[in-house]
């Protein structure tokens, strides 16, 4: 389950090696497929935790290799032991990561004082030990491979800036392209890039005959893989908005759609 939100830009093998030898290290092998995925990564929101909400680290985010929202980058600090990093921030502190041999991947939490205090043995022990407390649906975003593949198999163009490639590159018109491609997938990751296209083309019909007969066409395939398009879906319902006419075309029938099929309502 995805709990990452994408909020820098991306960088390539080559940007990765480059810091390596900057640093003079070599980064796990799990952390470097995750900094190719995403660069950092954000919580969704305030209720992620590494362990119970009441005594456990409340995750804010992956700092960035470069291309930082903010000025916070990865990098080596003075305060901290030789050969670890500074990778990430808490609710209150930050995450370190060890390159040391006796120690290579662990994570860490530290504060103000500086006193390492141990989470993980792994990058992806600590990923895997994140939990959403949040009773909305846990955010997902799309992977970069599957952007890389859908547009290849749909020749649909990508650029690496495009963060929402999906709604930047829907075409009304080509909505059964994507709905034919749809039924040919298997893989989940896919689907919800794929899903968010075609969810963008539905809503930009250009008459409410064509969104009717649109909408008809999607909502089985919604139903059937809810499991998978359930924060999408949220996201179009656009539960924050209390006057329907001023959110999405599409809002009202994904608010029907989200009561009839969420476990917390169904």
């Amino acid at each position: 389950m995805k709990i990452f939100k994408l909020e820098n830009q991306l960088i390539t093998p080559e940007e990765l090696r480059e810091f390596e030898r900057e640093i003079g290290l070599s980064l796990p092998e799990d952390y470097k497929a995750h900094m190719l995925e995403y660069n950092g990564a954000a919580a969704p929101g305030i209720d992620v935790f590494f362990g119970e909400p009441d005594d456990g680290i409340n995750f804010s985010c992956f700092l960035p290799i470069k291309y930082p929202d903010s000025s916070m980058v990865v990098e080596k600090k003075d305060y901290l032991p030789e050969n670890h990093l500074c990778v990430g921030l808490t609710g209150t502190g930050y995450l370190a990561m060890s390159l040391d041999q006796q120690t290579y991947g662990s994570i860490y939490v530290f504060y103000s004082e500086v006193e390492l205090k141990f989470l993980a043995a792994s990058f992806t022990e600590f990923v895997d030990g994140l939990t959403n407390y949040s009773d909305e649906p846990v955010f997902r975003c799309g992977t970069r491979k599957a952007m890389d593949e859908l547009a290849e198999e749909l020749n649909l163009r990508f650029e690496e800036w495009m963060q929402d490639w999906p709604y930047e590159v829907a075409d009304p018109a080509d909505l059964d392209k994507y709905l034919d491609h749809y039924q040919t997938l298997a893989d989940e990751d896919k689907k919800f890039v794929l899903m968010e296209a075609i969810i963008q083309a539905t809503n930009d019909q250009d008459t409410d005959e064509l969104f009717e007969l649109s909408w008809k066409k999607i909502e089985p395939l919604l139903e059937k893989d809810f499991a998978i398009h359930e924060y999408t879906i949220h996201y179009w319902a656009c539960f924050d908005n209390d006057h329907l006419e001023d959110a999405f075309r599409i809002a009202g029938n994904m608010r029907l759609l989200w009561f009839e099929n969420w476990e917390g309502y169904a």
